[in-house]
C-alpha cells in the first residue's frame, strides 16, 4: 500500500536543545502531523510521529495550555541543583562518583554473582544503588 503524500498547509521546525529537531506540519488531510527526530549516524535518523486528527487539534492545545499555562512559561534550562557533590557522598560514602577501578569491578562481578543485593552491593562499594544497577548493566549482568 502506498503511502499517501498531503502537501502541508503550513509547516514549522525547530532544533532543540538536545539536538534533536522537532516538526510540526498541518497536512491538508486536516492531520496535525508532530515529529521528533534524532540525527543517529549519515543519514541515519530515528524519528517519533504523533498524527492528531483535525477534530481533536483544539483539545490538544487546550490540554498543553492547561498543563503549560502561557502565563507560567516553561523553563528552558533544568533547574539549579539542590544538593551538592558532598551531600551525595555523606549520603553514600567517598566513593560516589569516582571513576571504578579494574578491582571494584572484578569485585563488582563476584559479589553480584554470589547473589549480593543491589542493597548490600550499594553498602560495600559506598555508592548509590543507580550506580550499582548502571554499572551491572554495562557488564549485561
Amino acid at each position: 500500500m502506498a503511502k499517501k503524500k498531503y502537501k502541508d498547509l503550513w509547516s514549522f521546525n525547530d532544533k532543540t536543545p538536545n539536538g534533536m529537531r522537532i516538526f510540526v506540519d498541518l497536512k491538508s488531510s486536516g492531520k496535525l502531523k508532530i515529529t521528533l527526530s534524532k540525527q543517529l549516524g549519515k543519514g541515519l535518523f530515528e524519528r517519533d510521529e504523533l498524527f492528531i486528527p483535525e477534530n481533536n487539534i483544539a483539545v490538544l492545545r487546550d490540554t498543553l495550555n492547561t498543563v503549560f499555562p502561557p502565563s507560567q512559561p516553561m523553563a528552558a534550562t533544568p533547574a539549579a541543583k539542590t544538593y551538592t557533590l558532598d551531600d551525595i557522598r555523606k549520603q553514600h560514602g567517598q566513593s560516589a562518583y569516582t571513576p571504578w577501578t579494574d578491582a571494584d569491578d572484578a569485585d563488582l562481578k563476584k559479589l553480584h554473582g554470589e547473589g549480593y543485593s543491589i542493597e548490600q552491593l550499594a553498602a560495600h562499594f559506598k555508592r548509590g544503588e543507580g550506580a550499582i544497577r548502571s554499572r551491572l548493566k554495562k557488564f549485561g549482568l
